[in-house]
């Protein structure tokens, strides 16, 4: 996300985090102990987190933090800059 905010010279969003691997074409794939990664992050006050489609277990929720998921980084830069 860094290199896709300075090639659009926008900033990403400071309390965003992105969880995922990335494949060699472009999709964003599953990490382990995804709902423990997101309880810490959402306990340290971050607001929005981007993970891969189908990490996350349905009807998860969290306090403060909005989760976002995407199938590939095209539709990661999409949701992150679509201001």
């Amino acid at each position: 996300m860094s290199m896709a905010s300075s090639f659009k010279n926008k900033p990403v969003d400071n309390q965003a985090v992105f969880i995922g691997e990335v494949g060699l074409t472009g999709e964003v794939k599953p990490v382990a102990q995804i709902e423990r990664r997101l309880k810490e992050i959402d306990r340290m006050g971050f607001r929005k987190a981007y993970v891969g489609k189908g990490n996350l277990k349905p009807n998860t929720a969290f306090q403060n933090l909005e989760v976002i998921e995407v199938l590939t980084v095209r539709e990661t830069i999409d949701k992150c800059f679509k201001n």
